[in-house]
């Protein structure tokens, strides 16, 4: 159940937090190209073993990876890993297209950089929209969304793209505005038809997202996302709750960006030891 609900709060994440962060990102490399990119991590280790008693040290040892990874100006990559005949590529957004508009239907396509392309026609009544998106003449995904007074309070989504999981996903909307969204996300997933439901309350400067601990019958915050456009840094804390000592545990990352919108440094805390669990700096070069 843990997989279902980090796949979808990836998802949310994703879609629902970072759209601002993907713009600034794409933009950039519509006229910048990654050459070289250098990643440093350390992972620190605080316990040793005394015969059969484990022991916490009050300094970590570091122990340290480096990972060159370098592009070709298509941007793929040139050194592959894990085997000689794997080749990674950065899928992009190219461009959205208006095919043709009338007042009952819009049909638009999106060109992707892997040259494959996905159309979307969208419908439009007095209280609902429906978006059906085609791939090869085959259906991917269908979205309807509902209004009342000219606000949305509820979607319902299905993804048949073996990729995304197949899911089907119902969003109820609490509140909907521009800078304020509160909504509970029940999502069922076609392979094992295990429903997952979840709510998330966020603004333009931080996401909550709650799940249901049934051990105390109560609601948590198990992940919460705060982004400082400013200091381009973003802080994101994972609570999740350990029934065996009846009790939550908190990792907060801090993620720090350059002015492109790519990450340049990641760190990884455990509140509750004190303690530092991994950094990462990360290093470009460029066409």
């Amino acid at each position: 159940m843990n997989t279902k609900i980090t796949i979808l709060l990836f998802l949310n994440l994703t879609i629902l937090f970072s759209y601002g962060q993907n713009v600034q990102r794409y933009s950039y490399e519509q006229e910048f190209k990654i050459k070289r990119e250098t990643e440093i991590f350390n992972e620190y280790n605080y316990t040793f073993f005394k015969g059969d008693d484990m022991h916490l040290l009050k300094k970590g040892k570091v122990k340290t990876d480096t990972i060159i990874k370098e592009y070709n100006f298509d941007g793929i990559l040139q050194n592959p890993y894990h085997t000689s005949d794997m080749v990674y590529r950065s899928i992009s957004l190219d461009s959205l297209e208006l095919i043709h508009s009338n007042k009952n239907i819009e049909h638009k396509r999106e060109y992707w950089s892997d040259t494959t392309y996905i159309d979307i026609f969208t419908q439009k009544y007095e209280d609902s929209i429906i978006q059906i998106k085609t791939s090869n003449i085959d259906t991917i995904q269908i979205n309807k969304s509902y209004f009342i007074n000219g606000q949305l309070i509820k979607c319902h989504n299905r993804d048949f793209r073996e990729s995304y999981g197949k899911f089907n996903e119902i969003i109820v909307y609490k509140k909907k505005t521009r800078n304020h969204e509160v909504a509970t996300i029940i999502t069922t997933y076609y392979e094992d038809c295990l429903t997952d439901t979840i709510k998330i309350d966020y603004n333009k400067n931080r996401k909550k997202t709650y799940v249901f601990n049934t051990y105390e019958n109560e609601w948590f915050v198990k992940e919460e996302v705060k982004y400082n456009k400013r200091k381009r840094k973003k802080v994101f804390l994972e609570t999740f709750y350990h029934d065996y000592h009846k009790h939550y545990f908190t990792t907060k990352t801090t993620i720090e960006y350059n002015n492109f919108g790519l990450p340049i440094s990641e760190i990884v805390y455990d509140t509750y030891l004190n303690h530092i669990e991994s950094s990462t700096e990360y290093i470009y070069e460029y066409y």
